[in-house]
Order: C-alpha cells, then structure tokens, then sequence
C-alpha cells in the first residue's frame, strides 16, 4: 500500500473515532432523546456525505417499520414497512448491514418510494439497530453527495455509528416501558382502594340482636264461656267455636 493511501486510511479511522466518540457522549447524557436523535442524523448524514439519512424504528404493536427521523430533499416521515421489505426490511430481518451501490439494478430496493416522491435513488447503505433481543430499526443513508457511490468500507463504518444509537433508543424504550407499567400499578392500586372503600364495614367486637325474622304461624282463638252469676270464665282453646257471652239469670 502507498504511504499517501496508508497516511489517508489512518485519517479517516481517527476521524471515524473522534466523531463516534462525540455521538455516543451526545446521545448518553441526552435528556431529550428525540431532539438529540434529530440532531445525530443529520451528523451522520453530514459525516457520511450523504444527500439523505433516515431513521426507521419497529412499532411492536403493528410489526411494522415506521420512519420515525429523516433529513433530505424529501420527507418520508411516517412511511411503513413490512419486515423484510425493502433494504430497510431486510437489514432488520437480516440483523445485518445491507450494502446496494448501484440502485438501479438491486432487486432489494423499493422503487415506488422513488416514483411517488420524484426523488433518484443511486446508493444505499443500511445498518440495523442491534439489541441483545435482535434489530428495533434501522439508520439508512442514501446517495454520496460527490455523486459516487458507497463502498464496503462506508458500510462499516455505518455499522459502527449506529451501534451508539442503538443502545441509547433501547434504553429509552426500556424506561419508557418501566414508568407505563407503575404508572398502570399505580391506577390499580387506587382502583383498589376506591372499591374497598364502597363496601360495608365489619362490626368487630360484641353487638346487641335488635331483632329476629321468624315464619308466620296461625295462632289459635281463646274462646271464653260464662255460666252463671258471678260469672265464672273457662278458657277453650277451639280454634273453630266462636266467642260466646252468657248473660246472668235474672
């Protein structure tokens, strides 16, 4: 190898370094993830010479790739994806980095996105968001600026720029993740509580009977019979016979 090839190979690790270095402090002591993510992006487009960079994630509730960032001549925010579809697609179902220097002829590259916005795909490079639980997006940048076309060598370098961010938007979900389920604990808790406090309190201790319910039984007449004066009055307990009265003799 020249000493001049050897000499400019040396300066683009240091500076691969220096600017991997600046992003991951960046992103680690960000307080505002989404805004620092906007700003990494268009570094990374600016580091890389690229006309366009993009950030799609994986919404786990649909299984689909939304672009969540994206800077260039167009705005793709909000486009989906299936997994597997397109060079983004296949970078996440792959886990690895997709590299597609001439677009016109790649099977992999979606040209419908190209036909709706007007915009020329040349090149493509594509690094997925690796987790230990697998790829949660992908970081996309599209066509060198000196109108030349990416090599093997950008795409490792890619690769490694996208580790940082990567694990700062995994630990963001994390946390995300973590404050919804107490905020949840902290709704059933309270739920708990408002429905214990409708139920009837239990008496404790010793109480006085106020009252028993007993089945309604048909009591017996008292007949009551007179004979002669001074009147004497025998009890029958007829339940038939009528009460009788008999006047004194006079």
């Amino acid at each position: 190898m020249p000493a001049s090839s050897s000499l400019s190979a040396g300066a683009d690790e240091r500076r691969a370094l220096a600017f991997l270095a600046d992003l991951s402090q960046s992103l680690a002591l960000s307080l505002d993830l989404r805004k620092t993510l906007d700003t990494a992006v268009t570094r990374i487009a600016d580091f890389m010479h690229a006309e366009a960079a993009s950030l799609f994630l994986l919404n786990t509730q649909t299984g689909l790739l939304e672009c969540r960032i994206c800077v260039g001549p167009v705005d793709i925010s909000g486009l989906k994806l299936e997994v597997g579809q397109g060079v983004v697609g296949r970078a996440v179902s792959e886990n690895a980095t997709q590299v597609v220097r001439d677009a016109r002829g790649d099977a992999r590259v979606n040209a419908s996105v190209d036909a709706e916005t007007g915009f020329v795909t040349r090149s493509i490079l594509c690094a997925p968001l690796s987790t230990a639980q697998g790829a949660i997006g992908a970081l996309e940048v599209i066509n060198r600026r000196d109108g030349g076309l990416f090599e093997q060598a950008d795409a490792e370098i890619l690769r490694v720029i996208a580790a940082p961010a990567a694990l700062a938007i995994n630990n963001a979900q994390l946390v995300q993740g973590l404050v919804e389920q107490q905020r949840i604990k902290r709704e059933l808790d309270l739920a708990r509580k408002i429905q214990k406090s409708l139920l009837p309190k239990r008496r404790r201790g010793n109480f006085p009977i106020i009252g028993v319910n007993l089945q309604h039984t048909r009591l017996p007449a008292i007949s009551m019979t007179f004979s002669t004066w001074p009147m004497v009055a025998s009890p029958s307990l007829s339940a038939t016979s009528p009460a009788r009265v008999w006047m004194p003799h006079s």
